[in-house]
């Protein structure tokens, strides 16, 4: 395995020494065009591992790739959020007391997309593998757990109350999905 992973990197870099000028001097984005091609390079370097593993049967690293991916691209979308709320709220309303409530909803959203993409990651782990009926209970009773939740926290602390509910449903999809 450590004889693949050392191809992967460095076809990943083989990548990225390619991608490097044609993003920052073709297309003209400087360092921009310099942190895509990392970021693409390390995607395709990741997923042909991720192949790799899942088809020598080494599941146990495969499972491990995935999270790896699940939690950069949360971190990616995390970053993504929190610095491009002000551009993207403009497109859609210059309302200052919608804006002050979408803010609310986008800090809160950025800071949870590293858990959320976890989530989701493990969900697409279960469904790969065909493991629907575990996927279907413990999200049925993860949602029960913090439906009971949403019911308590909802009136007293409001829309505060309905982010943390929703945190914690995903985290609790996160935690059911790596405890099996």
């Amino acid at each position: 395995m450590e004889i693949a992973s050392l191809e992967f990197s460095g076809a990943g870099n083989v990548l990225n020494a390619i991608l490097d000028p044609i993003l920052i001097f073709f297309f003209g984005l400087g360092i921009s065009g310099a942190a895509a091609a990392t970021v693409i390079s390390e995607y395709v370097n990741n997923v042909t591992l991720l192949a790799s593993s899942y088809s020598q049967g080494n599941y146990e690293q495969a499972r491990l790739i995935t999270y790896r991916i699940g939690l950069g691209t949360g971190i990616t979308l995390s970053v993504i959020l929190f610095f491009g709320f002000g551009s993207f709220s403009s497109l859609f309303t210059t309302d200052l007391e919608v804006l002050g409530v979408a803010r609310s909803g986008i800090l809160f959203l950025a800071g949870t997309q590293p858990v959320n993409a976890l989530a989701f990651v493990i969900d697409g782990l279960y469904h790969g593998v065909s493991d629907y009926g575990y996927a279907a209970y413990s999200t049925m009773l993860v949602g029960l757990v913090s439906s009971m939740f949403l019911l308590v926290a909802a009136p007293e602390l409001g829309l505060p109350g309905v982010w943390a509910g929703l945190f914690l449903f995903m985290t609790m999809r996160v935690l059911a999905g790596t405890w099996r």
